[in-house]
């Protein structure tokens, strides 16, 4: 989700779509459209199709990427 600076919703972007095993989440997408919709901020958020709410080591992973991303930009 890509918001403005007064959190308003500029846009919703699914950027992947995977199997009953995992995906694969790309950061220069996610940053790629936050640039590009002149973003303020970002919500980053999935789902676990085995209904385990406790996040994986791959989701540890990826938003520590996304999060140095960001601190990288900005």
């Amino acid at each position: 989700m890509l918001l403005n600076r007064s959190n308003n919703v500029l846009g919703i972007a699914s950027l992947s779509k995977g199997g009953i095993s995992g995906t694969v989440t790309d950061v220069r997408i996610i940053l790629q459209y936050a640039l590009k919709s002149n973003a303020s901020s970002i919500l980053v958020a999935h789902n676990h199709p085995s209904e385990n709410k406790e996040p994986s080591e791959a989701d540890v992973m990826i938003t520590r990427k996304i999060k140095e991303a960001v601190i990288a930009w900005i």
